[in-house]
């Protein structure tokens, strides 16, 4: 990848899906539907920011993949089984092979016309047994850089005193993402809390349940300071 790309690259359960891409520079309002094609089904559920777009599933995620990039229950139901039938029906590990080769492709190409900085996608957490989750090096090599390259970019941009409440949203949610997600390490240089703990104050005052993370984020940063 030529941009940065957090987290798992395949994935063989989810309930849900949502990610996040920010764009190195801010995106038009005029641009955005074409920019929107790249995404794939069934990541539909699109809200975007001056530089982010956030797309997401439903709570439905492997049914729906398995019902429009599988063919034998597409061929016996058209679609017609409700989301009741998501857990029996889950997508295989080849149907979801689809949707995330469409995603990376999806990527790559955006990345093309416009810019990508870095590509978020949480960790799973519903703790299945059997459950597989792979990370490529892409990953692994990106959380190296997200001191050096994302840091400091998200914060600039929540300085910013004309920022307006729906961008101010979107980068606290995903600054509390690096955390919830793992993507910060437990031991982390006082240099680095230093940064962490500027980014999260600039986070902060959504007026939202997201508050509440971020402090428990800062805690946990200005405890690495005191050590």
């Amino acid at each position: 990848m030529e941009f940065l790309y957090l987290g798992p690259s395949f994935s063989d359960y989810r309930k849900a899906v949502e990610c996040d891409i920010w764009f190195k520079n801010e995106v038009k309002p005029e641009e955005r539907k074409e920019l929107e094609k790249y995404i794939p089904y069934p990541l539909s559920r699109i809200s975007w920011g001056t530089k982010v777009l956030h797309c997401a599933s439903d709570d439905f995620f492997c049914y729906r993949v398995r019902n429009y990039y599988g063919t034998i229950l597409r061929k016996l139901n058209r679609g017609l089984l409700g989301p009741r039938f998501a857990i029996k029906y889950r997508a295989n590990r080849k149907e979801l092979a689809k949707f995330y080769k469409l995603l990376d492709s999806g990527l790559e190409a955006l990345h093309k016309i416009h810019p990508i900085l870095f590509f978020l996608k949480p960790v799973e957490d519903v703790g299945n047994e059997g459950f597989q989750e792979e990370f490529s090096q892409a990953h692994h090599q990106s959380l190296e850089k997200i001191e050096t390259e994302i840091v400091p970019v998200i914060t600039q941009f929540l300085q910013n005193e004309n920022i307006s409440k729906e961008d101010k949203s979107f980068a606290a949610w995903i600054v509390d993402g690096f955390f919830s997600f793992g993507y910060i390490p437990q031991k982390i240089s006082k240099e680095y809390a230093q940064k962490l703990e500027i980014l999260l104050k600039a986070s902060m005052g959504t007026g939202s349940y997201i508050d509440g993370y971020l402090k428990n984020d800062l805690a946990r940063v200005q405890g690495s300071l005191r050590i």
